[in-house]
Protein backbone atom coordinates (compact mmCIF):
# COMPACT_ATOMS: atom_id res chain seq x y z
CA UNK A 1 0.00 0.00 0.00
CA UNK A 2 2.87 2.34 0.79
CA UNK A 3 4.31 1.83 -2.72
CA UNK A 4 0.96 2.56 -4.35
CA UNK A 5 0.61 5.71 -2.28
CA UNK A 6 4.11 6.94 -3.15
CA UNK A 7 3.48 6.49 -6.87
CA UNK A 8 0.07 8.13 -6.79
CA UNK A 9 1.44 11.07 -4.81
CA UNK A 10 3.85 12.07 -7.56
CA UNK A 11 3.05 15.11 -9.65
CA UNK A 12 4.81 16.66 -12.66
CA UNK A 13 3.53 20.10 -13.50
CA UNK A 14 -0.18 19.75 -14.24
CA UNK A 15 0.09 15.95 -14.37
CA UNK A 16 -0.82 13.74 -11.45
CA UNK A 17 0.50 10.18 -11.51
CA UNK A 18 -2.24 7.56 -11.14
CA UNK A 19 -0.37 4.37 -12.02
CA UNK A 20 3.12 3.14 -12.85
CA UNK A 21 3.42 1.50 -16.27
CA UNK A 22 6.93 0.20 -15.71
CA UNK A 23 10.38 1.25 -16.76
CA UNK A 24 12.84 0.71 -19.58
CA UNK A 25 16.54 1.30 -19.94
CA UNK A 26 16.18 5.06 -20.18
CA UNK A 27 12.91 6.09 -18.57
CA UNK A 28 10.03 5.40 -16.22
CA UNK A 29 6.51 5.61 -17.66
CA UNK A 30 3.37 6.51 -15.76
CA UNK A 31 -0.32 6.87 -16.40
CA UNK A 32 -1.21 10.46 -15.48
CA UNK A 33 -4.26 12.71 -15.25
CA UNK A 34 -4.33 16.43 -15.95
CA UNK A 35 -5.26 18.27 -12.76
CA UNK A 36 -6.57 21.25 -14.75
CA UNK A 37 -8.74 19.03 -16.93
CA UNK A 38 -9.89 16.04 -14.87
CA UNK A 39 -10.54 12.97 -16.99
CA UNK A 40 -7.75 13.67 -19.48
CA UNK A 41 -5.58 10.54 -19.16
CA UNK A 42 -2.16 10.44 -20.79
CA UNK A 43 1.24 8.77 -20.49
CA UNK A 44 4.21 10.50 -18.89
CA UNK A 45 7.74 9.38 -19.70
CA UNK A 46 10.35 10.48 -17.14
CA UNK A 47 14.08 10.27 -17.84
CA UNK A 48 16.03 8.05 -15.42
CA UNK A 49 19.60 9.20 -16.06
CA UNK A 50 20.66 12.81 -16.68
CA UNK A 51 23.52 11.50 -18.84
CA UNK A 52 20.86 10.55 -21.40
CA UNK A 53 19.36 14.02 -21.51
CA UNK A 54 20.68 14.95 -25.00
CA UNK A 55 19.02 11.86 -26.46
CA UNK A 56 15.83 12.57 -24.52
CA UNK A 57 15.84 16.15 -25.83
CA UNK A 58 16.23 14.85 -29.36
CA UNK A 59 13.22 12.53 -28.96
CA UNK A 60 11.10 15.41 -27.65
CA UNK A 61 12.26 17.66 -30.47
CA UNK A 62 11.25 15.06 -33.08
CA UNK A 63 7.85 14.28 -31.55
CA UNK A 64 6.88 17.87 -30.78
CA UNK A 65 6.63 18.58 -34.51
CA UNK A 66 4.74 15.38 -35.35
CA UNK A 67 1.61 15.96 -37.37
CA UNK A 68 0.95 12.38 -38.44
CA UNK A 69 -1.75 10.16 -36.89
CA UNK A 70 0.61 7.18 -36.89
CA UNK A 71 3.45 8.92 -35.05
CA UNK A 72 3.36 9.69 -31.33
CA UNK A 73 2.97 13.39 -30.50
CA UNK A 74 4.08 15.39 -27.48
CA UNK A 75 1.40 17.19 -25.46
CA UNK A 76 3.62 18.67 -22.77
CA UNK A 77 7.26 18.51 -21.67
CA UNK A 78 9.72 19.90 -19.14
CA UNK A 79 13.38 19.22 -19.83
CA UNK A 80 14.81 21.79 -17.43
CA UNK A 81 13.92 20.28 -14.06
CA UNK A 82 15.71 17.60 -12.06
CA UNK A 83 13.32 14.98 -13.51
CA UNK A 84 12.91 15.73 -17.23
CA UNK A 85 9.68 14.38 -18.67
CA UNK A 86 7.26 14.55 -21.54
CA UNK A 87 3.58 13.68 -21.85
CA UNK A 88 1.94 11.91 -24.80
CA UNK A 89 -1.54 10.54 -25.57
CA UNK A 90 -2.42 7.23 -23.96
CA UNK A 91 -2.88 4.30 -26.34
CA UNK A 92 -5.45 2.08 -24.68
CA UNK A 93 -4.25 -1.21 -26.16
CA UNK A 94 -0.64 -0.75 -25.11
CA UNK A 95 2.14 -1.93 -27.38
CA UNK A 96 1.76 -4.30 -30.31
CA UNK A 97 3.78 -7.07 -28.65
CA UNK A 98 1.03 -7.38 -26.02
CA UNK A 99 -1.75 -8.02 -28.56
CA UNK A 100 -2.73 -11.37 -30.03
CA UNK A 101 -2.35 -10.37 -33.67
CA UNK A 102 -2.47 -14.04 -34.64
CA UNK A 103 -6.26 -13.75 -34.56
CA UNK A 104 -6.28 -10.93 -37.11
CA UNK A 105 -7.14 -11.61 -40.73
CA UNK A 106 -4.30 -11.14 -43.23
CA UNK A 107 -5.86 -8.02 -44.73
CA UNK A 108 -6.19 -6.46 -41.27
CA UNK A 109 -2.52 -7.16 -40.62
CA UNK A 110 -1.52 -5.60 -43.93
CA UNK A 111 -3.64 -2.51 -43.29
CA UNK A 112 -2.09 -2.12 -39.85
CA UNK A 113 1.40 -2.63 -41.27
CA UNK A 114 0.77 -0.07 -44.04
CA UNK A 115 -0.22 2.48 -41.41
CA UNK A 116 2.94 1.75 -39.41
CA UNK A 117 4.94 2.23 -42.61
CA UNK A 118 3.14 5.51 -43.27
CA UNK A 119 4.29 6.72 -39.85
CA UNK A 120 7.88 5.69 -40.62
CA UNK A 121 7.62 7.30 -44.07
CA UNK A 122 6.55 10.54 -42.39
CA UNK A 123 9.58 10.40 -40.10
CA UNK A 124 11.84 9.79 -43.10
CA UNK A 125 10.35 12.81 -44.87
CA UNK A 126 11.50 14.88 -41.87
CA UNK A 127 15.04 13.50 -42.00
CA UNK A 128 14.50 11.12 -39.08
CA UNK A 129 15.47 7.43 -39.01
CA UNK A 130 13.78 5.59 -36.12
CA UNK A 131 16.41 2.82 -35.72
CA UNK A 132 14.33 0.77 -33.28
CA UNK A 133 11.24 -0.41 -35.15
CA UNK A 134 9.88 -3.39 -33.25
CA UNK A 135 6.51 -4.55 -31.81
CA UNK A 136 7.21 -3.04 -28.37
CA UNK A 137 7.59 0.43 -29.93
CA UNK A 138 4.33 0.32 -31.89
CA UNK A 139 1.46 1.49 -29.70
CA UNK A 140 -2.17 0.68 -30.44
CA UNK A 141 -5.21 2.88 -29.88
CA UNK A 142 -8.62 1.66 -28.75
CA UNK A 143 -9.72 1.40 -32.41
CA UNK A 144 -6.59 -0.62 -33.31
CA UNK A 145 -4.71 2.19 -35.06
CA UNK A 146 -0.91 2.00 -34.81
CA UNK A 147 1.17 4.81 -33.36
CA UNK A 148 4.94 4.65 -33.80
CA UNK A 149 6.67 5.75 -30.61
CA UNK A 150 9.95 5.57 -28.68
CA UNK A 151 12.25 7.64 -30.86
CA UNK A 152 14.87 7.54 -28.10
CA UNK A 153 17.65 6.25 -30.35
CA UNK A 154 16.51 7.89 -33.57
CA UNK A 155 18.97 9.43 -35.98
CA UNK A 156 18.29 12.96 -37.16
CA UNK A 157 19.93 13.95 -40.43
CA UNK A 158 22.39 16.74 -39.75
CA UNK A 159 21.91 16.50 -35.99
CA UNK A 160 24.42 15.85 -33.22
CA UNK A 161 25.55 12.31 -32.50
CA UNK A 162 24.40 10.77 -29.23
CA UNK A 163 25.04 7.06 -29.79
CA UNK A 164 27.78 5.33 -27.82
CA UNK A 165 29.74 2.80 -29.82
CA UNK A 166 29.54 0.11 -27.16
CA UNK A 167 25.76 0.02 -26.77
CA UNK A 168 23.14 -1.91 -28.70
CA UNK A 169 21.08 0.05 -31.21
CA UNK A 170 17.68 -1.57 -31.58
CA UNK A 171 16.37 -5.07 -30.96
CA UNK A 172 18.76 -7.75 -32.20
CA UNK A 173 16.23 -9.63 -34.32
CA UNK A 174 14.73 -6.50 -35.85
CA UNK A 175 17.73 -4.26 -36.53
CA UNK A 176 19.42 -3.99 -39.91
CA UNK A 177 22.84 -5.68 -40.15
CA UNK A 178 24.65 -2.48 -41.12
CA UNK A 179 23.74 -0.76 -37.83
CA UNK A 180 24.57 -3.61 -35.47
CA UNK A 181 27.85 -1.90 -34.56
CA UNK A 182 26.09 1.31 -33.48
CA UNK A 183 27.82 3.56 -36.01
CA UNK A 184 25.55 6.36 -37.16
CA UNK A 185 27.53 6.82 -40.37
CA UNK A 186 25.85 3.72 -41.78
CA UNK A 187 22.32 4.66 -40.77
CA UNK A 188 19.81 5.41 -43.54
CA UNK A 189 16.05 5.12 -44.08
CA UNK A 190 16.79 1.69 -45.57
CA UNK A 191 17.77 0.57 -42.06
CA UNK A 192 14.16 1.11 -40.97
CA UNK A 193 12.98 -0.70 -44.10
CA UNK A 194 14.79 -3.83 -42.98
CA UNK A 195 13.19 -3.57 -39.53
CA UNK A 196 9.77 -3.06 -41.11
CA UNK A 197 10.28 -6.33 -42.98
CA UNK A 198 11.05 -8.10 -39.73
CA UNK A 199 7.96 -6.54 -38.16
CA UNK A 200 5.72 -7.75 -41.00
CA UNK A 201 7.18 -11.25 -40.82
CA UNK A 202 6.62 -11.28 -37.04
CA UNK A 203 3.00 -10.15 -37.43
CA UNK A 204 2.21 -12.86 -39.96
CA UNK A 205 4.56 -15.66 -38.93
CA UNK A 206 4.09 -15.23 -35.19
CA UNK A 207 7.79 -15.32 -34.32
CA UNK A 208 10.93 -13.27 -34.80
CA UNK A 209 13.72 -14.57 -36.98
CA UNK A 210 17.44 -13.86 -37.03
CA UNK A 211 18.88 -12.09 -40.05
CA UNK A 212 17.62 -13.06 -43.54
CA UNK A 213 16.19 -16.49 -42.65
CA UNK A 214 12.56 -15.76 -43.50
CA UNK A 215 12.65 -18.12 -46.50
CA UNK A 216 13.98 -21.09 -44.54
CA UNK A 217 11.35 -23.78 -44.12
CA UNK A 218 11.06 -23.33 -40.36
CA UNK A 219 10.26 -19.63 -40.75
CA UNK A 220 8.67 -19.44 -44.22
CA UNK A 221 5.12 -18.07 -43.90
CA UNK A 222 4.14 -19.77 -47.18
CA UNK A 223 5.38 -23.18 -45.96
CA UNK A 224 3.37 -22.70 -42.78
CA UNK A 225 0.20 -21.57 -44.59
CA UNK A 226 0.40 -22.26 -48.36
CA UNK A 227 -1.75 -19.79 -50.27
CA UNK A 228 -1.34 -17.33 -53.13
CA UNK A 229 -1.66 -14.49 -50.62
CA UNK A 230 1.27 -15.72 -48.55
CA UNK A 231 3.35 -16.15 -51.70
CA UNK A 232 2.65 -12.51 -52.58
CA UNK A 233 3.61 -11.38 -49.06
CA UNK A 234 6.86 -13.30 -49.38
CA UNK A 235 7.64 -11.32 -52.52
CA UNK A 236 7.38 -8.13 -50.46
CA UNK A 237 9.51 -9.54 -47.63
CA UNK A 238 12.20 -10.31 -50.21
CA UNK A 239 12.41 -6.59 -50.92
CA UNK A 240 12.68 -5.63 -47.26
CA UNK A 241 14.70 -8.28 -45.42
CA UNK A 242 17.81 -7.98 -47.56
CA UNK A 243 21.36 -7.79 -46.26
CA UNK A 244 22.64 -5.50 -49.01
CA UNK A 245 21.33 -1.98 -48.42
CA UNK A 246 21.26 -1.16 -52.15
CA UNK A 247 18.92 -4.06 -52.89
CA UNK A 248 16.30 -3.04 -50.32
CA UNK A 249 13.46 -0.61 -50.85
CA UNK A 250 15.03 2.76 -50.10
CA UNK A 251 12.64 4.26 -47.52
CA UNK A 252 9.26 4.16 -45.82
CA UNK A 253 7.46 5.81 -48.74
CA UNK A 254 8.65 3.03 -51.06
CA UNK A 255 7.39 0.44 -48.57
CA UNK A 256 3.95 2.09 -48.46
CA UNK A 257 3.80 2.02 -52.25
CA UNK A 258 4.64 -1.67 -52.37
CA UNK A 259 2.05 -2.52 -49.70
CA UNK A 260 -0.64 -0.69 -51.66
CA UNK A 261 0.29 -2.77 -54.72
CA UNK A 262 0.25 -5.94 -52.60
CA UNK A 263 -3.19 -5.14 -51.19
CA UNK A 264 -4.49 -4.53 -54.71
CA UNK A 265 -3.01 -7.81 -55.99
CA UNK A 266 -4.54 -9.79 -53.13
CA UNK A 267 -7.93 -8.17 -53.71
CA UNK A 268 -7.87 -9.10 -57.41
CA UNK A 269 -6.59 -12.65 -56.70
CA UNK A 270 -3.41 -11.98 -58.64
CA UNK A 271 -0.87 -14.70 -59.33
CA UNK A 272 2.70 -14.80 -58.13
CA UNK A 273 5.36 -15.43 -60.75
CA UNK A 274 6.72 -18.60 -59.20
CA UNK A 275 6.15 -22.05 -60.66
CA UNK A 276 6.48 -23.64 -57.21
CA UNK A 277 3.25 -21.88 -56.19
CA UNK A 278 -0.02 -23.41 -57.52
CA UNK A 279 -1.44 -21.22 -60.30
CA UNK A 280 -5.21 -21.40 -59.80
CA UNK A 281 -7.42 -21.06 -62.87
CA UNK A 282 -9.07 -17.65 -63.21
CA UNK A 283 -11.89 -19.13 -65.32
CA UNK A 284 -13.24 -22.21 -63.56
CA UNK A 285 -11.64 -21.54 -60.17
CA UNK A 286 -11.14 -25.27 -59.66
CA UNK A 287 -8.09 -26.40 -61.59
CA UNK A 288 -4.49 -25.26 -61.72
CA UNK A 289 -2.49 -24.13 -64.73
CA UNK A 290 0.17 -26.48 -66.08
CA UNK A 291 2.78 -25.67 -68.75
CA UNK A 292 2.01 -27.18 -72.15
CA UNK A 293 4.61 -25.22 -74.14
CA UNK A 294 7.73 -23.90 -72.45
CA UNK A 295 10.51 -22.62 -74.68
CA UNK A 296 12.57 -21.85 -71.59
CA UNK A 297 12.81 -25.62 -71.01
CA UNK A 298 13.51 -26.60 -74.59
CA UNK A 299 10.09 -26.60 -76.30
CA UNK A 300 9.91 -25.74 -80.00
CA UNK A 301 8.57 -22.40 -81.27
CA UNK A 302 6.95 -24.15 -84.25
CA UNK A 303 4.72 -26.03 -81.84
CA UNK A 304 2.55 -22.96 -81.40
CA UNK A 305 2.63 -21.71 -85.04
CA UNK A 306 3.06 -18.17 -83.68
CA UNK A 307 -0.72 -17.73 -83.42
CA UNK A 308 -0.84 -16.00 -86.80
CA UNK A 309 1.69 -13.31 -85.85
CA UNK A 310 4.61 -12.41 -88.08
CA UNK A 311 7.37 -12.34 -85.49
CA UNK A 312 10.88 -11.00 -85.77
CA UNK A 313 13.72 -12.69 -83.93
CA UNK A 314 13.43 -15.71 -81.68
CA UNK A 315 10.20 -15.48 -79.64
CA UNK A 316 10.05 -17.05 -76.20
CA UNK A 317 6.79 -18.69 -75.18
CA UNK A 318 5.25 -20.05 -72.03
CA UNK A 319 1.75 -21.47 -72.48
CA UNK A 320 -0.25 -22.74 -69.53
CA UNK A 321 -3.48 -24.77 -69.63
CA UNK A 322 -5.90 -25.38 -66.78
CA UNK A 323 -5.96 -29.07 -65.84
CA UNK A 324 -9.73 -28.85 -65.24
CA UNK A 325 -11.29 -26.64 -67.92
CA UNK A 326 -8.35 -26.19 -70.35
CA UNK A 327 -8.40 -22.38 -70.13
CA UNK A 328 -5.20 -21.08 -71.72
CA UNK A 329 -2.76 -18.42 -70.52
CA UNK A 330 -0.07 -17.29 -72.97
CA UNK A 331 3.14 -15.44 -72.07
CA UNK A 332 5.81 -13.73 -74.20
CA UNK A 333 8.48 -12.78 -71.63
CA UNK A 334 10.79 -11.46 -74.34
CA UNK A 335 8.35 -8.55 -74.68
CA UNK A 336 8.11 -7.56 -71.01
CA UNK A 337 10.77 -4.84 -71.22
CA UNK A 338 12.58 -6.02 -68.08
CA UNK A 339 15.22 -8.29 -69.52
CA UNK A 340 12.92 -10.71 -71.30
CA UNK A 341 13.67 -14.38 -70.77
CA UNK A 342 16.57 -13.39 -68.52
CA UNK A 343 14.28 -11.60 -66.06
CA UNK A 344 14.53 -13.29 -62.65
CA UNK A 345 10.77 -13.36 -62.06
CA UNK A 346 10.14 -14.88 -65.46
CA UNK A 347 12.82 -17.54 -65.05
CA UNK A 348 11.38 -18.53 -61.67
CA UNK A 349 7.90 -18.70 -63.22
CA UNK A 350 9.04 -20.68 -66.25
CA UNK A 351 11.04 -23.08 -64.13
CA UNK A 352 14.24 -22.30 -66.03
CA UNK A 353 17.63 -22.69 -64.35
CA UNK A 354 18.58 -19.53 -62.47
CA UNK A 355 21.88 -17.99 -63.53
Amino acid sequence: MHQLFSVASQRYGDWQVTESLGEGGQAHTFLVENVQRPGVICVLKRLKHVARLPRFEREVSVLRTSEHPNVLRILDADLTGSKPFFVAPFCENGSLDRLNVGNWALRQKLTFFREVSEGIAYAHSKGVVHRDVKPANIFVTDDLQPVVGDFGICYVEGGERHTLLDEAVGAARFMAPEVENGLEEEVSPASDVYSLGKLLHWMIGGRSVARERHREKAFDIYAKSPSPEMALVNELLDKLIVEEVGRRLKDGAAVVGEIEILEKRIKMNAHVLDSSVPQHCIYCGIGNYRPVVNIAQGGGATAVHNFGFNLVGAPVWLILACDHCANIQVFRPDLNGRGGANDENWRRFAGAPMS
